[in-house]
């Protein structure tokens, strides 16, 4: 099977008996070009060129999906939770007076009202969703005026939500960008670059090399920042 490299990315292209072409973005990551027989490869170039960025915005979904697909926890006692990337093992106590989480060294407290029988798993996941989502709002302000200033850029709103399939995204003409909550559970430097990706949008829309250059201006160690959210470390 022939390939085509395209910025980097390679591109692999099968001619067949058909009348047009046709683009593909496998779930992992491989691109692909069908083309009829006769097709020049010098078009079939300029065709893989010409959906540049729609190719790049395709594969970073896929990355984002395999990256922040999370792993099944039931919320009890023994369980591994992560606080800004250090693994935390967790205690679950019951019949208290109310609800509250609190960390305490290497370990997470969650102490529920009512005994164990009436704690769902869906209760204590959204009371330690609670706790993550407070944390990552004290953490935000700090990163935000930061770059907000080093990039030269009015203030935004920003909002957080459980995204399954991006870490952050940005909506220029409301001046505002969402964060994925799960960024909690990461090291610190992982929400910073997501927060820097997500305000060089409102120079460039586009991931490519105006995006890119101004990434690497700004935050030059950014690709291996991308790596870790991958790895999800």
């Amino acid at each position: 099977m022939k390939q085509i490299n395209v910025n980097g990315i390679i591109i692999e292209v099968e001619k067949k008996r058909i009348k047009n072409m046709y683009l593909k973005v496998g779930q992992d990551g491989r691109v692909r070009i069908s083309a009829p027989l006769r097709m020049p490869d010098k078009l079939i170039t300029e065709f893989a060129n010409s959906r540049y960025d729609w190719i790049v915005k395709q594969r970073e979904k896929q990355s984002d999906k395999a990256s922040s697909v999370p792993p099944s926890i039931e919320y009890v006692t023994g369980d591994t939770l992560f606080l800004w990337g250090k693994p935390l093992t967790l205690y679950v106590e019951y019949n208290h007076k109310s609800n509250s989480v609190l960390s305490d060294g290497d370990k997470i407290m969650l102490r529920l009202t009512g005994n164990e029988a009436s704690a769902e798993t869906a209760r204590r996941k959204s009371l330690l969703d609670k706790w993550y989502k407070e944390a990552l709002y004290k953490a935000i302000p700090e990163y935000l005026d930061k770059w907000l200033a080093a990039i030269g850029l009015k203030p935004v709103v920003y909002i957080i939500r459980d995204m399954k399939t991006r870490w952050g995204t940005c909506n220029v003409k409301r001046r505002r960008i969402c964060l994925n909550l799960q960024l909690t559970k990461l090291d610190p430097v992982c929400l910073e670059y997501v927060i820097v990706h997500e305000l060089v949008h409102f120079l460039e829309k586009s991931h490519n090399r105006v995006f890119k250059a101004y990434m690497d201006r700004y935050l030059p160690d950014w690709r291996q920042r991308k790596a870790r959210l991958t790895m999800r470390q």
